[in-house]
Order: structure tokens, then C-alpha cells, then sequence
């Protein structure tokens, strides 16, 4: 079997590959490439939930049934 590895961010993955007669698989792991992240990190925080006033549920039910 194949292995390759690869080192980022302080962690190792590693890939093994089994023998295949597939005509993409030919050159084996010199046929993998390296592809860049599109990003790293977690991006913005979401925007914050709206403050609304508390609802009692004799208030709630109140508003479906049309009183």
C-alpha cells in the first residue's frame, strides 16, 4: 500500500492508497498535488439574536387562539 503525508497546522495526515490498474491511479502518490485552503479560520461571528420582551405561555396561547 501507498502512504503519503502531509504536514500542517501542527498535525500530520496521511493517506494510504491501495494498488489500483486505474488509468488516474498510474503514477500513483506522485499523481496527487497539493491544493491550497480557500480559507483558515472560522470567519465572522454571526450576528446576535434580537432581545425580545418574555411571553408567559397563558399570553401565548392566548395570541393563537384570536382572544
Amino acid at each position: 500500500m501507498d502512504k503519503v503525508s502531509w504536514a500542517m497546522a501542527g498535525a500530520v495526515v496521511t493517506v494510504s492508497l491501495p494498488p489500483s490498474d486505474a488509468e488516474w491511479a498510474s503514477a500513483g502518490t506522485r499523481g496527487l498535488r497539493h491544493i491550497a485552503p480557500t480559507h483558515e479560520g472560522r470567519g465572522p461571528e454571526p450576528l446576535p439574536l434580537p432581545e425580545v420582551e418574555a411571553v408567559s405561555p397563558v399570553q401565548l396561547g392566548a395570541m393563537g387562539s384570536g382572544l
